[in-house]
């Protein structure tokens, strides 16, 4: 939802300084500019509906798959898997892969 609303203090105040996003068969970036300037590059404003079909949580790790809904009327699927750097439910982000079809 951060990211559809573009809210960048809230994904810069959940991600680790050395958070790693890799964009699978793409490219990877690491850091917190770097992870937003990506955001920024694809086009987060373009997204019109984030659909969740499912979310999995186990230890440190999360999965989430569904799909964005752009503005245009395009479709993106997606699958997240999200490491978390501790067990608490304030523990920031860092590592996501992405794989986007």
């Amino acid at each position: 939802k951060a990211i559809a609303e573009d809210n960048k203090s809230f994904i810069l105040d959940n991600l680790t300084d050395d958070v790693v996003l890799n964009l699978v068969g793409q490219r990877e970036v690491t850091g917190k500019d770097s992870v937003t300037a990506l955001f920024d590059e694809l086009g987060a404003k373009d997204i019109q509906e984030i659909i969740v079909d499912n979310a999995i949580t186990h230890g440190n790790t999360a999965a989430v798959h569904g799909a964005f809904q752009l503005t245009d009327g395009s479709r993106i699927d997606f699958c997240h898997v999200v490491v978390f750097r501790g067990f608490s439910k304030t523990a920031k982000i860092k590592e996501i892969k992405s794989y986007l079809i």
